[in-house]
């Protein structure tokens, strides 16, 4: 029951925080460009931005839920622990972006054989794992204000579940 408890408050806090800071920046700073792409790359996060949002999000709040109802370091241990979550959630979202990527590519118009597309998506994976992270590094201001959000709202309510 913790588990899901941390897991819901986490999702709904860093989900909500994180499309808001989109549309924030989409439309109050006139900034075109919110998310970071390379050139070349469809963009199709600028097409479903919720999606992708939701999905860093969902991932986030699954690791840092499974490590919060775990730890019971504190210090720098504790800060240490949230940055390997965070790693690891740039590592697991990145691979699934590329295979929601990849999907969003067939809705646009390739669709492989049914017996080649398990292989296209696990390319997919392979290939957000190994682009994944620039995309995030170029999506300067929201990555940092993102990621530091999260990070306080996880140390705040993993100690006050550990102290309930």
């Amino acid at each position: 029951m913790r588990f899901i408890r941390l897991f819901a408050v986490l999702f709904s806090l860093t989900f909500s925080t994180s499309l808001g800071g989109y549309w924030f920046l989409g439309s109050v700073c006139r900034q075109e460009r919110v998310f970071g792409a390379l050139f070349r790359m469809f963009l199709y996060h600028y097409e479903h931005p919720a999606q992708y949002l939701g999905l860093v999000a969902f991932i986030y709040a699954l690791v840092a839920a499974a490590w919060g109802i775990r730890t019971r370091s504190t210090g720098w241990r504790m800060h240490a622990g949230l940055v390997v979550v965070i790693v690891t959630t740039l590592l697991l979202s990145s691979a699934v972006g590329g295979v929601l990527w990849t999907f969003h590519d067939m809705q646009a118009g390739y669709f492989p054989p049914w017996d080649r597309r398990l292989g296209i998506f696990a390319e997919g994976a392979m290939t957000g794992v190994q682009i994944g992270w620039l995309i995030v590094l170029l999506s300067f201001p929201l990555n940092l204000f993102c990621t530091l959000f999260a990070y306080v709202v996880t140390c705040y309510f993993v100690q006050r579940d550990r102290s309930a």
